[in-house]
């Protein structure tokens, strides 16, 4: 509906973010304000975005949409919550059983790992210097028949000093 057809004023979003924050506080479930706008920009809350005089948003709760928010954290927590929450512990929590330390089967099966590795690469390295080796005697070859071909061209072409 526009603003003129309403029979009453709107007064279904009262709330501002720092009022919402301390609501959720009162209900058990403190939010910081920062998480109330996002709640707001995901669509968490039923809320309004207006502008201010600078040009910043400001969001306008309506307060029954934070209290079923916070019915839905409950329903959600009351499934999963642990005993103790994180600042109820007086230490952390060791849910990772201790690692023991590796054994020498273990070391014996990556050692073995590695020396396969370093054997295939012995044996790459070993067949790229072949192929060097092969290179270079192709470009010997070819050096060899460039010099035969200018030493037959060079009296059909004349004195170097006079091509130029």
């Amino acid at each position: 509906m526009s603003g003129q057809e309403r029979t009453e004023p709107d007064k279904q979003f009262s709330m501002t973010v720092e009022e919402a924050s301390a609501l959720y506080a009162q209900l058990g479930h403190p939010r910081n304000p920062r998480s109330v706008r996002r709640f707001c920009q995901h669509g968490k809350l039923l809320c309004v975005e207006t502008q201010t005089d600078n040009f910043t948003k400001v969001y306008l709760i309506d307060p029954a949409s934070v209290e079923r928010h916070v019915r839905e954290i409950e329903e959600t927590y009351s499934r999963s919550s642990p005993a103790e929450t994180g600042q109820d512990r007086s230490r952390p929590a060791n849910v990772r059983p201790p690692i023991s330390p590796p054994t020498t089967k273990n070391n014996d099966r990556y050692v073995e790992l590695l020396e396969k590795v370093n054997e295939a690469q012995a044996t790459e390295i070993k067949i790229k210097n072949e192929q060097i080796t092969a290179l270079l005697e192709r470009d010997r070859e070819t050096n060899f028949i460039l010099r035969g071909l200018q030493t037959m061209l060079g009296p059909l072409l004349g004195p170097p000093n006079e091509r130029g």
